[in-house]
């Protein structure tokens, strides 16, 4: 994910507010820690939508709508405020914002030949992440301590290392086990919205395929973990 967001990065004086927010995930009750995901959010979505334009196509944004809001009516408890939305970008990937604003790629869903099972799953996967608190808990593990020293010393923090933090969030591969994690969450949501779960190993074998197809694509994967093992653990859920 890095080469998409390094000149998203560059940019600084819009996180400021946003710091005490970041303390709270740390130290606060759920409610704040939940705050905190929103407002960072919606910080860096802004950001997103300056640099990467909306699709267009109303009929394409309705469908990921749609999508996005059969699997989020199977989750037990949603105590977040999820949007999801089509960017242009050459990079055929989907990414989730800290308090679930998801992004898909036209590109992406392109590939997919706009099977709306698969993306259901790409949608299901990246909504796991959010719901896993992955987002938000690489930025944390990353700057807590270090937040938490420089706010209770009365230095505050600056834009520019608020920035930092955003930069580590989104240019930083998730690890192998939260993809892992995010995949099982991905195949069971869609089987409980009623979409093929037989799509999400379709999807990786597609992945797989093109995996080697260089440029922007080649750059997205190489940050993925081996597809054989995520089709391998794909196929023992069903």
């Amino acid at each position: 994910m890095a080469p998409i967001f390094q000149d998203l990065m560059r940019k600084t004086g819009r996180f400021v507010g946003t710091s005490k927010w970041v303390l709270k995930s740390v130290i606060g009750t759920e409610e704040e820690s939940l705050k905190a995901e929103a407002v960072l959010g919606r910080c860096m979505a802004v950001e997103i939508e300056t640099e990467y334009a909306l699709d267009p196509d109303k009929q394409l944004q309705d469908l990921i709508h749609e999508l996005g809001g059969r699997l989020i009516a199977c989750l037990v408890k949603n105590p977040r405020s999820y949007h999801f939305k089509v960017i242009t970008m050459q990079a055929p990937q989907a990414f989730a914002l800290p308090g679930g604003t998801i992004y898909i790629a036209r590109s992406l869903i392109d590939l997919c030949e706009s099977d709306t099972d698969e993306l259901a799953f790409v949608l299901g996967h990246e909504i796991g992440h959010v719901v896993r608190r992955h987002v938000l808990n690489r930025t944390i593990t990353r700057s807590s301590l270090k937040l938490i020293h420089r706010l209770g010393s009365g230095t505050g923090l600056t834009a520019d290392f608020v920035k930092r933090i955003l930069s580590n969030l989104l240019s930083s591969a998730y690890s192998q086990d939260q993809e892992l994690e995010a995949d099982r969450f991905g195949a069971t949501i869609m089987r409980y919205a009623g979409y093929d779960p037989d799509a999400a190993v379709r999807f990786m074998h597609r992945m797989d395929r093109i995996r080697g197809s260089g440029g922007a694509r080649q750059q997205y994967f190489a940050t993925h973990p081996d597809y054989e093992l995520r089709i391998r653990r794909l196929k023992e859920m069903n």
